[in-house]
């Protein structure tokens, strides 16, 4: 059963506990909760590492290198807690919900941030911050307490309080969405006694919610490797600095002179597992790791084995080490691109 909503004790806001994690590709998180002022004292502080690591995410030059730096930051579900991070194991439902707005310009952001805080109040704002990279968030209360009516509150609070915003990401509106930590010495924490939540009543001009085809799991099935969208643009940014063909023909000389004997039997498929490991975690394509491994272990090579075996031991790894597509080329960029 959900527990409701306590709104005022002795005319108080009361914040509800959530969930923490410790990256983007956890989903069990803290089981008992963490209380929602302790996360905003992170963000004011930037302790735990906060402020180096949103520090190198504000400097980076690279818009790609920027996105898989944010995925291994922590995060919070502002929306409650969950045994598992999905919206079928909410365990209580939060009294609050983060909007997050996105910009291109940084004069706009500080802009943005100062007329929410000016507005704090009428738009029952609890609290304001800058977003790790190019944006701001803003905790709003509310008075909902049936999780299911989630996605109705989210868009009546689109179109009631913020139509003309272009910058409203509505991809908040799911009820399992988590939101990066971040740091902000500025962070606006509203004090005025005259804040209430927002009042929630169902609206029946908005539709009901686009119904989902993928859970957060990431699990795309275990034939033949196919990547994703963002799998696919990660990969082209990469290509800009550095493109596959180049990276995999240095990798091949360092994986020969390492194993000069790569090729004879009992090797073989030992050594094509461990290069596809290492393509997928450079984010390289998974029809380019074929290729290169079809050329240097196919049925044309010294090594002589059946290409679609190849084809077949290159998907598994890739399934295998998906989670980690592209990690290492963004480390790699990282380091380069502070030096």
């Amino acid at each position: 059963m959900y527990k409701h909503n306590i709104m005022k004790e002795d005319n108080k806001i009361e914040l509800k506990k959530v969930s923490v994690y410790k990256n983007a590709m956890d989903v069990n998180g803290s089981s008992g909760g963490i209380e929602l002022n302790q996360i905003l004292g992170w963000i004011k502080s930037g302790d735990y590492g906060l402020k180096e690591r949103i520090s190198s995410i504000r400097n980076s030059q690279y818009d790609f290198l920027t996105k898989e730096l944010k995925k291994v930051l922590p995060l919070f579900t502002p929306n409650g807690i969950f045994s598992y991070r999905n919206s079928e194991n909410l365990v209580q439902y939060s009294n609050v919900i983060v909007l997050d707005f996105d910009f291109d310009n940084a004069d706009k952001i500080a802009v943005f941030k100062q007329k929410l805080i000016q507005y704090a109040t009428p738009l029952h704002l609890y609290a304001v911050w800058l977003s790790p990279a190019h944006g701001v968030k803003a905790l709003m209360i509310h008075d909902n307490t049936n999780p299911s009516l989630h996605y109705n509150m989210f868009k009546q609070i689109k179109k009631n309080l913020f139509p003309n915003t272009p910058e409203f990401d509505e991809n908040c509106s799911d009820l399992c969405r988590g939101c990066f930590l971040s740091w902000d010495p500025d962070i606006f924490i509203n004090q005025d006694p005259n804040l209430q939540p927002y009042h929630f009543l169902f609206d029946l001009s908005i539709s009901q919610p686009p119904t989902k085809t993928q859970s957060f799991s990431g699990n795309y099935g275990r034939g033949e490797f196919q990547h994703t969208q963002d799998e696919i643009d990660l990969n082209k940014s990469f290509q800009a600095v550095c493109t596959d063909k180049a990276l995999m023909n240095s990798l091949v000389k360092s994986f020969n002179a390492k194993n000069p004997d790569y090729y004879k039997d009992g090797n073989r498929h030992n050594e094509i597992k461990k290069r596809a490991v290492i393509y997928c975690k450079d984010g390289v394509l998974y029809e380019n790791a074929v290729w290169s491994l079809v050329g240097q272990f196919g049925k044309d090579s010294w090594a002589g084995l059946d290409n679609e075996d190849i084809r077949s031991m290159v998907s598994s790894c890739y399934h295998n080490a998906r989670n980690e597509f592209g990690n290492e080329r963004v480390k790699y960029l990282n380091y380069k691109n502070n030096k």
